[in-house]
C-alpha cells in the first residue's frame, strides 16, 4: 500500500504467500478443535454471494482478505498448544514495533511512504504509514502489559521502550481509532483483572514521561493538529462524518426495500462503492463492517457474522473452565480485550485489512489453543 499500486504484482504475490501458508496448515492439522459450521458454512456462504456481484474481481479480492484472518484463527487454535509457544509469539510481536519505528525514521530521512492528511507539496513529519496500517503496532502495544510481566528486567525495559516510542509516534498521527485501541486495550486488560491500582500507576507514569519528553515531539504534534483542525474545530460533530450517515442510508434502504431477497441476502457483496443510496456519495464505499455486511449479505449474512462472535465467546468460556495452568487470569484478560477490540474496530470498518485483523485473530486463536493443549496435558 505504501510503495505499490493496489492489486499490483506484489499484492498478488502476498496473497499467494498467505494462502499457501493457510492451505499448508489446513492440510497438516486435524480440525479437532474447531466448529464444522464455522469452518465451512461461514466462508462458503459469503463466497457464494461474491458471484452475484457486478464486479466479481473486486469482490473476490476483498473476500480473500476478509476470510484469511478467520482461517488463521482456526489454524492457530490447532497448532499452538503450549504456553511457551504463546509467549514466544508475543515476544516476536515486538518486531512489529521495531519495524514501525525503523520505517518512520526511513520515511523522514528519504521522504518515502504515505504522509496522511498532508499535501504532497508540504513538508511535515511523517510516519510513512496511515489509516488502518497503524492499527497493527497499536495492537502490539496492548500486549505489552502481559508481555513485560513475563520477562527479565533487561527484556522488559527494551519492550517498554519500544512501546513508549511507538505510542508517541502513533500519538503524533492523531488517528482517533489508533489511540483508542491502545488506551481502551490497556485499560480493559487491567479492568478484567480488577487491578485498578496498576491502571493508576501506568496513567501517572505515562503522564510524567509524556510531560518530560514533550519538547521532543512538540513541533510535529502541533503541526499535525494544524493539519487535522477540522476534526478539532467547534463546528465538527461526530454525526457529521459520512461513515455515520452511511448507516442511516443503508438502514433506510433495507426498511423500504420491496424485495425480500435483498433484505435477506443483500446486494453487491463487498462491492458497495456507488451501489448504495442511489450513488449519493459517488464512488465512496461503505466503511463500518456491520453495515457493509448488512448491505452486501443481508440480514442472514450479518447474523452469520454475529454468530461467529457468539461461537467464539462460547468456545473461550468452555476452554477457560478446563484450564488450570499458569497466568490464567492474565491470558483470559488478554483474550477478552482482543475480542472486544475486534468488535470495536469493526464498528469503524476495514475488514479487508489483512494485517491487523490476522494479528487480532491469531492471538485469540493461540489463546484458545493453549487453553485446550495445556488442559489436555493436565488430564494426562
Amino acid at each position: 500500500m505504501t510503495f505499490f499500486e493496489r492489486g499490483a504484482t506484489l499484492a498478488i504475490l502476498r496473497a499467494v504467500f498467505v494462502y499457501s501458508f493457510i492451505l499448508y496448515f489446513f492440510k497438516k492439522i486435524k480440525l479437532r478443535n474447531t466448529w464444522p459450521n464455522l469452518a465451512l458454512i461461514f466462508p462458503i456462504y459469503y463466497l457464494i454471494l461474491v458471484f452475484f456481484s457486478s464486479d466479481i474481481s473486486r469482490s473476490i479480492t476483498i473476500y480473500l482478505k476478509f476470510i484469511a484472518p478467520f482461517l488463521i484463527l482456526v489454524i492457530a487454535m490447532n497448532v499452538v498448544l503450549r504456553l511457551k509457544d504463546f509467549l514466544f509469539i508475543l515476544q516476536s510481536s515486538m518486531y512489529i514495533l521495531l519495524i514501525f519505528i525503523t520505517f518512520t525514521v526511513i520515511a523522514n530521512l528519504f521522504n518515502v511512504g504515505w504522509n496522511q492528511y498532508v499535501d504532497e507539496e508540504e513538508e511535515a513529519f511523517s510516519l510513512g504509514l496511515g489509516s488502518t496500517q497503524l492499527y497493527l503496532p497499536s495492537l502490539a502495544i496492548v500486549t505489552l502489559p502481559f508481555l513485560s510481566s513475563q520477562n527479565n528486567s533487561k527484556a522488559k525495559i527494551l519492550f517498554l521502550l519500544l512501546g513508549f516510542i511507538s505510542f508517541i509516534l502513533l500519538g503524533i498521527s492523531l488517528r482517533r481509532t489508533t489511540l483508542l485501541i491502545i488506551v481502551a486495550g490497556i485499560l480493559m486488560y487491567y479492568v478484567f483483572q480488577r487491578n485498578y491500582l496498576q491502571i493508576m500507576k501506568i496513567f501517572l507514569l505515562m503522564l510524567m514521561l509524556l510531560a518530560i519528553t514533550f519538547p521532543i515531539y512538540k513541533t510535529p504534534l502541533l503541526q499535525r493538529i494544524e493539519y487535522r483542525q477540522q476534526v478539532f474545530s467547534q463546528e465538527y460533530t461526530f454525526t457529521n462524518e459520512l461513515r455515520w450517515k452511511e448507516i442511516g442510508i443503508v438502514w433506510e434502504e433495507i426498511d423500504r426495500s420491496p424485495s425480500m431477497i435483498k433484505i435477506l441476502f443483500g446486494t453487491e457483496f463487498l462491492n458497495s462503492p456507488g451501489n448504495y443510496g442511489g450513488g449519493l456519495f459517488g464512488h465512496r464505499g461503505l466503511h463500518g463492517d456491520f453495515i457493509r455486511l448488512l448491505h452486501g449479505s443481508g440480514i442472514i449474512g450479518l447474523l452469520i457474522y454475529l454468530m461467529f462472535y457468539g461461537l467464539l465467546w462460547r468456545k473461550f468460556k468452555s476452554k477457560l473452565k478446563g484450564y488450570n495452568g499458569l497466568y490464567k487470569k492474565e491470558i483470559s484478560s488478554l483474550f477478552i480485550t482482543f475480542f472486544i477490540l475486534s468488535i470495536m474496530i469493526s464498528l469503524v470498518g476495514r475488514f479487508e485489512d489483512i494485517s491487523f485483523r490476522s494479528y487480532l485473530f491469531l492471538i485469540m486463536g493461540i489463546i484458545l489453543g493453549v487453553f485446550k493443549g495445556e488442559s489436555d496435558e493436565v488430564k494426562v
